[in-house]
């Protein structure tokens, strides 16, 4: 056990990139468990596991490494760690980190998790898996139904 810690201590990065997958995996995991409307079907299960691997991968490619970049650059610019400090990391993170990150996370799920064609063969209209992803003045303000 102290020489996986050891290994993780010794390269960050790749801490950090297992880190987010796992983290992306999970939370897809609860949300469909929390949300899942659909029962299992006997002998299935009721996660979608193909989703799953794509939220993952969308937590690899892309959040993973501009969090391990982003942070590593906020502590350069402004190193230390007393109030003032501490709140300007904050207040940068949330003016240029946080839309550059919610942005690609939506733009990449939109990309990714969507398919490409409905059951109807039209592509893009089968969705209603991906409802929780849509964002509009109605459902900003209450969960979907």
């Amino acid at each position: 056990m102290n020489r996986a810690w050891a290994a993780f201590k010794a390269h960050p990065y790749i801490s950090n990139v297992l880190g987010y997958t796992a983290l992306f995996a999970s939370a897809d995991l609860i949300q469909q468990r929390v949300l899942g409307k659909k029962p299992a079907a006997e002998g299935s299960s009721s996660i979608n596991w193909h989703q799953t691997a794509r939220v993952a991968t969308v937590g690899f490619c892309f959040h993973a490494n501009f969090n391990y970049h982003w942070l590593r650059w906020l502590e350069r610019m402004l190193p230390g760690g007393g109030v003032k400090v501490v709140a300007g990391k904050v207040v940068l993170d949330q003016l240029v980190g946080a839309p550059l990150t919610i942005s690609a996370f939506y733009i990449g799920c939109e990309l990714y998790l969507c398919p490409p064609c409905g059951s109807d063969g039209v592509p893009g209209s089968d969705r209603s898996d991906f409802h929780h992803l849509s964002v509009s003045p109605q459902t900003a303000a209450q969960p979907p139904t």
